[in-house]
């Protein structure tokens, strides 16, 4: 794991308690709520990339999953 990486997943541990804390920090997630629609962003970083240089699937089905989560 490169120094710059591992700064950010030392930083999301140390400000989380939970386990969706430590998500919302590792990708600076910001989620919003206007009435029945939710917004939810997170600035492109390397440690979210693929192999090909794009978002990782996994991380859109979690921003998916946190931004349907915040409208309950």
């Amino acid at each position: 794991m490169d120094a710059e990486i591992k700064a950010i997943v030392d930083e999301a541990v140390e400000s989380s308690d939970t386990s969706s804390e430590f998500l919302q920090n590792l990708l600076d997630v910001d989620i919003k709520v206007e009435g029945e629609t939710g917004y939810l962003t997170f600035p492109v970083r390397k440690h979210i990339l693929n192999r090909q240089g794009s978002i990782h699937g996994g991380i859109v089905g979690l921003a998916f999953d946190m931004a349907l989560g915040s409208l309950h």
